[in-house]
């Protein structure tokens, strides 16, 4: 009841994220309790997304010690509670779906979770339930995800500071054939665009498959079939929000837990009561 020291201010051990709670326990590789400091937490994932195949951490719970002087962690970020989603992901997916293939978690690495196929997921007996603190940085979209307001914002036109969507799967129009040789649909949103070249590759396959990239809001909607004359911007922008593909609010955070077999549940709004943990 009394002031305390913020996360990123104060002579304080603070304990950032506590813990990822199942039964009676916290979540961890050899059943005991233990904590990370915020600079393992960030080389782990730094050091997993190199392919460098570095040994998962055994416990989930943080530690840092908050400031900037005398070798201080920093502060708590948005971008360091999506690592540690990420982290309980992959000690989840060891300590209750791998069994059979690492019996002993305490020498999982992160190669045992990259190599899961899609099928073999699918077939995951468990998953987890995560309750998760309402907060700008947990409500933050991907930046390719399908809403204009996304970043800066979408350009009508092609280009400035618009960021790179990611691909779409809509139904082709039937007022053209988007099969032939003028068709924009099927190309890069930029000559070489080595993201749009690899969703291409990976996606090109399906009938309803559209780049998008920084094609901008006019040519998006152009190869729907959906006509944009006459139409102001926030008239344009609207109306490809209002497709079923676009207009997407799900957190950044619920996305990735979703893709894992798992789901987010953000707290409510202006209910302190139910913001005793951030993560859960």
């Amino acid at each position: 009841m009394g002031d305390m020291p913020t996360k990123s201010d104060g002579e304080i051990l603070h304990l950032s994220e506590a813990d990822a709670e199942f039964g009676c326990g916290c979540l961890s590789l050899d059943g005991k309790i233990g904590f990370i400091t915020l600079k393992e937490l960030s080389a782990y994932i730094k050091d997993k997304h190199e392919g460098k195949n570095p040994k998962i951490p055994l416990y989930s719970s943080v530690h840092m010690h908050a400031g900037k002087a005398d070798h201080k962690e920093g502060s708590w970020e948005g971008k360091h509670a999506f690592m540690h989603f990420e982290l309980m992901c992959d000690q989840f997916d060891v300590f209750f779906n791998l069994v059979h293939r690492v019996p002993d978690p305490t020498k999982a690495t992160a190669s045992d979770v990259l190599s899961i196929t899609d099928a073999e997921r699918a077939e995951f007996g468990y998953g987890m339930a995560q309750q998760i603190d309402r907060s700008q940085g947990h409500l933050k979209r991907d930046h390719t995800s399908h809403n204009t307001k996304n970043g800066k914002g979408m350009n009508c036109k092609p280009g400035g500071c618009q960021p790179h969507f990611r691909f779409c799967i809509a139904p082709l129009p039937q007022m053209k054939c988007w099969h032939s040789s003028d068709t924009t649909r099927f190309d890069p949103c930029e000559p070489n665009c080595a993201r749009c070249l690899a969703d291409i590759a990976a996606h090109g396959s399906h009938p309803g498959f559209q780049t998008c990239g920084k094609k901008g809001c006019d040519l998006t909607l152009t190869e729907r079939g959906v006509e944009i004359k006459g139409k102001n911007k926030a008239q344009r922008m609207k109306e490809l929000d209002e497709q079923p593909d676009w207009g997407v609010t799900i957190s950044a955070l619920q996305e990735m837990l979703l893709a894992r077999g798992h789901f987010g549940l953000i707290g409510a709004a202006c209910h302190a009561e139910l913001a005793f943990k951030e993560h859960g």
